[in-house]
């Protein structure tokens, strides 16, 4: 509470006024033990909310047909040096075949959150891993010269379990020279990306040609022909710039200030 008090002419007056502090928090997340759930075996699941005030907050956990999961585990609220609380839920179950597909869901009330006042978290069982996101490949610097070294560079997200092949091609014939992969990084919502590399010196034989990873993706990137060519009545035109694909997403974003309300 912050008051105010004014004297004038012998007369007093006093205002008073009490701030409704809250901070919604920064993290909700569920992950898993294993990362791939096993059809006939236990499964962890934790939902971590992080950087919320007030410290006042209630857990409930939920199946797909709507039935409330009564044991649970909770470890917190526990609050940091800014004075905003943490706390993780867990929860157990043996998943069986009926269970792949199936939605469970972390149920927060809070009184950061708009009414209702609750946010729901979500966890989908999946026993089969999740195919990843291929983006645009995309060249740097944007238009290749000849004699002069570029680099292809194509993002692969959001896919499960972590283990990945990744092989270019040229012209539908395989290339190894000139490769090498980021390792693979862990995001924010339990899924991998990474990153791969072509590096290579354009030459003359390589006006027109195509790469691609693989060889049936249906967005193979031609390398353009040198700028400017001369010795080519007819240069292909500059192709137009693809969008820069997404970075993987990094872990966690910086915390947000208590807002005033």
């Amino acid at each position: 509470m912050y008051c105010c008090v004014i004297f004038c002419r012998r007369k007093k007056f006093l205002r008073k006024i009490i701030l409704n502090v809250k901070a919604r928090p920064s993290l909700l997340h569920i992950s898993s033990l294993p990362q791939i759930p096993e059809v006939g075996k236990v499964l962890v699941l934790c939902c971590r909310v992080e950087k919320f005030y007030p410290e006042d907050i209630k857990v409930e956990w939920y199946k797909q047909n709507g039935e409330m999961v009564q044991k649970f585990t909770q470890f917190g609220p526990f609050s940091d040096h800014e004075r905003l609380y943490s706390l993780w839920s867990t929860t157990e179950l043996t998943v069986t075949t009926v269970d792949d597909g199936t939605v469970c869901t972390c149920r927060l009330y809070h009184s950061s959150f708009p009414a209702p006042q609750y946010k729901d978290v979500t966890y989908h069982i999946n026993t089969q891993g999740v195919s990843p996101s291929v983006m645009f490949i995309k060249c740097d610097p944007l238009q290749p010269e000849e004699g002069k070294e570029c680099t292809i560079n194509l993002c692969v997200k959001d896919f499960c379990p972590d283990r990945v092949t990744v092989t270019w091609f040229r012209d539908g014939e395989t290339v190894s020279a000139g490769v090498f992969n980021s390792p693979t990084s862990l995001n924010i919502n339990g899924l991998y990306s990474m990153w791969t590399f072509l590096k290579l010196t354009p030459r003359k034989h390589d006006l027109n040609a195509v790469f691609s990873l693989p060889p049936s993706l249906p967005h193979p990137y031609p390398i353009p022909p040198p700028f400017p060519t001369p010795s080519l009545p007819h240069p292909s035109p500059i192709p137009p710039p693809f969008p820069p694909p997404s970075l993987p997403p990094s872990l966690p974003h910086p915390y947000p200030s208590p807002s005033l309300e």
